[in-house]
């Protein structure tokens, strides 16, 4: 016959199996303390952090880059791969060297081709038939940018004394199909080859006494102070000579 247990006493088994479940109350109260305690621990954590790294403080501005990466990583320098100047070397004129020079020199200027040494790299795209040829024996012994457009110089654009520049101006006269704007640029690219600056006086004297006599028989030399004045005036005096050559 089984044995009856006593009210109110359990058995070692039953005390046990007991033992090793929580009650819901139990695990929620478990559960409340494990966050609190996690909360707790991320906060120390976050004041650690924002001792060793004061810039992180909410509302304080992050640190701006430095101007030299911003630059290395947003504004790489340019090339010459669009520039469209030209040079052969077949003509040995120092303003059609001029002419190239101050084409690249401003393409340089406004494609931002800041490192002269790349700039230097690029050159020989620009540089064709006997031009390209030279620079090639002689680009070991180039140390800079600078170097090179005095190399191009001295062996393309050797400088005329003046004596023969002074025959070259004389020797030029306006034609008659000839604007007076583009005859006056080119006599004044030549006095621009002289060695020393002529008063602007004498500098407007000779450029007036080679105009053609149709401008200067309109044109009183006392009427004009300067020469983009004589430019000014002279380029509307074609354009009346024009009106009334078509009008006749």
């Amino acid at each position: 016959m089984p044995r009856r247990k006593a009210p109110g006493v359990r058995n070692d088994v039953e005390d046990e199996d007991s033992g090793r479940f929580m009650t819901e109350g139990q695990l929620s109260s478990f559960m409340a303390a494990f966050a609190k305690a996690q909360a707790e621990s991320n906060r120390q954590l976050l004041e650690s952090l924002l001792l060793r790294s004061p810039a992180f403080i909410a509302g304080a501005p992050s640190p701006s880059p430095s101007p030299s990466s911003s630059s290395a990583h947003l504004s790489p320098s340019g090339n010459f791969a669009g520039c469209t100047a030209r040079f052969s070397g077949a003509s040995r004129d120092s303003d059609i060297l001029e002419a190239f020079i101050d084409a690249i020199v401003i393409y340089k200027e406004c494609i931002n081709i800041a490192d002269d040494d790349h700039a230097l790299r690029g050159l020989p795209m620009l540089l064709e038939g006997e031009a390209a040829v030279w620079f090639r024996g002689v680009k070991a012994s180039i140390a800079s940018w600078e170097d090179a457009l005095q190399r191009l110089r001295a062996m393309y654009g050797a400088p005329r004394p003046p004596h023969k520049i002074f025959r070259d101006i004389f020797a030029s006269e306006q034609g008659d199909r000839e604007q007076s704007e583009v005859f006056i640029g080119r006599l004044r690219a030549s006095i621009a080859k002289l060695p020393y600056a002529l008063d602007e006086r004498i500098h407007l004297d000779m450029i007036y006494g080679f105009l053609n006599k149709r401008i200067r028989k309109r044109l009183t030399r006392e009427s004009v102070q300067s020469v983009d004045e004589l430019v000014s005036k002279a380029r509307c005096i074609e354009e009346s000579l024009m009106e009334v050559s078509s009008v006749a």
